[in-house]
């Protein structure tokens, strides 16, 4: 009885009804995520947020979909208040939450850490930023806008640095 009834599944297409609802549902997921890649390219947020929720709703085990709608929230969210020098702001800090969860599970998602890295740069956490454009750049060489956040903090250090030595040697001077 069972060999007929596992012979009469193959014959269908093979696994049960749950199964392939699975299947169905984790396919119509991908089609709705690439939909919401596209539409956020193109700038339309509110699009962008629905399709991303709704393949997260199909398939929220798929992290990428979990980050992804994380930063929608983000850019809909919109800039933060002016961030005074050596302040922090705890603006983004429950999407920044959900990045976290989502790289404790894969610690080296590339999108979920660039995402935090700018987030964490507009909540004035320069050293998180920092830390986390730094293994972005490590992990994708050729992820440009990682590597130019890294150039930035480079240029500004250096230019710290050029404007403390001038005020130094002005004050000797005199």
């Amino acid at each position: 009885q069972k060999r007929a009834e596992y012979n009469a599944q193959m014959l269908s297409g093979g696994g049960s009804d749950e199964e392939q609802r699975k299947v169905a549902a984790v396919i119509d997921a991908a089609l709705e995520f690439q939909k919401a890649e596209v539409v956020l390219r193109k700038g339309d947020l509110a699009a962008a947020e629905a399709y991303a929720s709704r393949a997260l709703a199909a398939d929220p085990e798929q992290i990428d979909y979990v980050a992804t709608v994380a930063w929608i929230k983000a850019l809909r969210r919109g800039d933060p208040p002016p961030v005074k020098e050596s302040t922090t702001i705890s603006f983004y800090d429950d999407i920044i939450t959900t990045l976290d969860g989502v790289l404790k599970l894969e610690p080296e998602h590339e999108k979920a850490l660039y995402f935090r890295a700018v987030l964490q740069k507009r909540s004035g956490r320069d050293a998180k930023a920092l830390r986390d454009f730094r293994i972005v750049a490590e992990l994708n060489p050729r992820n440009i806008d990682a590597v130019r956040e890294l150039r930035l903090f480079q240029m500004r250090k250096d230019a710290k640095k050029k404007e403390e030595s001038s005020l130094l040697g002005k004050f000797f001077k005199k």
